[in-house]
């Protein structure tokens, strides 16, 4: 893979990732903190239905090597599954009663994420077609005029609904006019949607792996959900604390995602030592970074935290090395469920993610209810926990059963 993709590609997915604390800071800066806390929450349900817009249709994109499906039939499915994030947003408004004052702002970011679901199966011909770098671009594009736009019509309007509106309205017209003129550039087929195509087939091969992304990004949001229901006057606060528990997720995948050929190269030749002996390794590493962030955290995280998101988080430094704990738990996570994907343990994945699921439903709002907080946000850390105690214990079974068998 050329250099110059890695680096547009790391370029793209950093502006993407940094793009939420960008525009939570002006919406905090320019309209005050009750449109943040509102904000807060309406992001976080937009990121969550994002998940029901992807619908995992990427990775089985980018992998299908011998053309089975057209680029028509991946757009097909993709459409439907974002016009269905729309359905969805709906739903969860009907069902929670939120009041209609924030009804517009939640469909406008919902909207904003509609944008972004459309655009990854986009980036995902591109990376199909060896252009990662066009994946790269494409994010950077949207991302940094989507933020220009929001800024300018924060600055001139002073509403947060319609900074979201024209943020949509942006980060639409470069889904649509820029994405297309890239497909064309290395002679892929123009995009057409094509309900007699075969996206039905794609929809099954997809949907349990989809079910169980949405699943987690439930878990990863449920204490921010319980921090709404109960007391939404700390959204911004909590979405805040919440924040720097990312970096180590974003650090850690730098760390591990190059050593994943090495770890399925290792299992596909039974060499089932070095694998269990490589993963303990990137499992260190995890830990070592977690302590890390914990100390940087503990010395200057408060005070950075407050001057970047204009808000005083001096009360809260206990939440905030609590959730980074909690970052740490999820970072170790996600190495072992690579770990356990390439044992091809699906199945104990799927109940892995279920179990957790079902703590989540009910453990955010109990300890947010009695705890406050600080209850919402050891909530986060022991659902962690938890899936990351599923996964070591699908990974531990299947190692002893793998070394057992070849000895």
């Amino acid at each position: 893979m050329k250099k110059s993709s890695v680096m547009w590609y790391s370029a793209g997915t950093i502006v993407f990732a940094l793009a939420t604390m960008v525009i939570l800071s002006i919406v905090k800066r320019i309209s005050g903190q009750d449109a943040g806390d509102d904000f807060s929450i309406a992001f976080t349900l937009a990121q969550t239905l994002l998940t029901v817009g992807y619908f995992e249709i990427r990775p089985f994109q980018v992998t299908d090597a011998s053309g089975k499906y057209s680029f028509s039939d991946y757009f097909t499915l993709r459409s439907l599954t974002t016009v269905f994030m729309l359905v969805c947003c709906f739903g969860y408004l009907l069902i929670t009663r939120k009041s209609y004052d924030i009804w517009p702002l939640m469909i406008a970011l919902c909207g904003f994420k509609m944008a972004d679901s459309l655009a990854d199966i986009f980036e995902g011909d591109y990376q199909k077609e060896e252009h990662l770098d066009l994946a790269g671009k494409s994010m950077v594009i949207r991302t940094v005029v989507s933020l220009v736009v929001f800024f300018i019509a924060m600055a001139v309007t002073k509403n947060p609904l319609a900074g979201a509106v024209c943020m949509t309205a942006a980060a639409f017209f470069v889904v649509i006019i820029v994405n297309p003129l890239m497909l064309r550039s290395f002679g892929a087929p123009a995009f057409r949607f094509d309900l007699k195509g075969k996206w039905g087939s794609i929809f099954k091969e997809c949907f349990l792996i989809a079910l169980s992304s949405f699943l987690y990004a439930y878990m990863i949001a449920s204490s921010k959900y319980a921090v709404d229901y109960f007391d939404d006057s700390f959204n911004y606060i909590f979405y805040v604390l919440f924040l720097p528990s990312w970096a180590i997720n974003l650090v850690s995948t730098m760390i591990f995602k190059p050593v994943l050929t090495t770890l399925t190269e290792h299992y596909a030749k039974r060499r089932y030592k070095n694998f269990a002996k490589l993963t303990a390794l990137l499992m260190i590493a995890v830990g070592l970074l977690t302590i890390v962030c914990l100390l940087g955290a503990w010395l200057l995280g408060i005070p950075v935290l407050s001057l970047l998101f204009d808000v005083d988080l001096a009360p809260y430094k206990t939440e905030l090395l609590i959730l980074l704990l909690g970052g740490g738990f999820n970072a170790a996570g996600i190495l072992m469920y690579y770990a356990v994907l390439v044992m091809r343990m699906s199945r104990g994945i799927f109940v892995s993610y279920v179990v957790t699921f079902v703590v989540s439903v009910f453990l955010p709002f109990w300890w947010m209810k009695e705890f406050s907080i600080t209850g919402a946000a050891w909530a986060y850390a022991v659902l962690m926990f938890i899936l990351l105690m599923c996964f070591v214990a699908l990974f531990v079974y299947r190692c002893r059963k793998d070394m057992k068998n070849e000895g």
